[in-house]
């Protein structure tokens, strides 16, 4: 039997996001709001404890406009700017990450799912089994017998991991089929327009009935219901860019040395040091035991060496 690796892969941009929304507005006795990095590091912490990963990257979006926004310009268009009060965390977030000794990776003109999508399919090629950490559904695609995706559904605590399986339970078809549905029903949280008056009861039916957008587009005549035959017609252009535009680009030009996403042990005296001067009391006793641990390696080795 092939042993497998483990690969974690983060959307580190909607886990930011997750992490600020999710918690009250901590800030330290000097007046820096902490939220966003408390919950993102207690995510941070729990995957590296619990999933014993032996491979783990973050990704993030880019300030550059992606092509998505060029094909179309109310591409998320409708969403807000990132309050001041996250963008402050951002610098405090990465240098946590650098001292925890984990990847990160971004490509401008993409989007950090893009990322993910590429590194799990080269992730496959390495005979990895691959979690994909997100709040976003989108990525259900990208689900196969060897990449499950791991979303939040409560506060920073709760999870739930979904398996091919579980996507034939929620959907009634193949993961690969979830950006069909987007593309006839839409996504409101990024702006795809998909074909107004279709929802996701409607989409999942079709798919059911035709398999697939294709053989929809090219069968209308057999749609029964003459309303939605001629919606469909007449939003055919609308549905082929919306399912360009939901479609997670798995081919990314971007380099990178596989073996940095190698799991490595954290920079436990820097991270007591960032920890301490973010006032996260919890987290200090969480890493003390290591920090010891370091104190008597170091201890040791001193009087080895002076032997």
């Amino acid at each position: 039997m092939t042993n497998r690796k483990k690969f974690i892969l983060v959307d580190g941009q909607g886990l930011l996001y997750r992490a600020f929304y999710a918690l009250p507005q901590l800030t330290t006795t000097y007046g820096q709001v902490v939220n966003a990095v408390y919950g993102f590091t207690m995510i941070l912490i729990r995957l590296l404890e619990e999933e014993k990963p032996e491979y783990m990257v973050i990704t993030f979006d880019t300030p550059v406009p992606t092509f998505r926004h060029k094909e179309f310009k109310e591409y998320k268009a409708h969403r807000k700017k990132m309050p001041g009060e996250l963008i402050s965390q951002i610098p405090l977030i990465r240098e946590i990450i650098n001292n925890y000794n984990i990847a990160t990776c971004s490509k401008e003109g993409y989007e950090a799912d893009d990322v993910i999508g590429t590194i799990a399919r080269e992730a496959e090629k390495r005979n990895c089994d691959t979690i994909i950490v997100t709040g976003d559904k989108d990525t259900f695609q990208l689900i196969s017998p060897h990449t499950k995706i791991m979303t939040t559904i409560k506060g920073i605590t709760e999870v739930k991991i979904y398996d091919e399986a579980g996507i034939r339970g929620k959907y009634g078809v193949d993961p690969e089929k979830i950006v069909d549905i987007l593309a006839l029903k839409g996504d409101s949280s990024d702006n795809i327009p998909g074909v107004p008056g279709i929802g996701e009861k409607t989409a999942i039916a079709l798919i059911k009935e035709f398999g697939s957008l294709e053989n929809i587009l090219n069968n209308t005549d057999k749609i029964s219901k003459k309303s939605l035959r001629e919606m469909i017609r007449e939003y055919e252009d609308q549905i082929k860019m919306s399912k360009m535009l939901a479609t997670i680009v798995r081919e990314v030009p971007i380099k990178y040395d596989f073996g940095s996403f190698i799991v490595k042990s954290p920079n436990y005296e820097e991270l007591w040091k960032i920890f301490k001067k973010l006032e996260f009391k919890n987290l200090l006793k969480k890493i003390a035991p290591q920090i010891n641990q370091e104190k008597k390696k170091l201890k040791f080795n001193l009087v080895d060496t002076e032997e």
